[in-house]
């Protein structure tokens, strides 16, 4: 059995694969970080969603 953490995981993937910008979103909490770094630094489901 996977938990949810991983189901939450493969969701996210399989969305990205499906360029399924929605759900992708719905797979992210408010304080969501993504970083790149030297590249970009974005803080939040607002500007992870930019």
């Amino acid at each position: 059995m996977m938990s949810q953490n991983k189901k939450t995981i493969q969701k996210y993937m399989d969305s990205f694969q499906e360029t399924d910008h929605e759900q992708i979103l719905s797979c992210l909490t408010e304080d969501v970080i993504w970083e790149m770094p030297g590249v970009y630094l974005h803080h939040g489901k607002d500007e992870f969603d930019k």
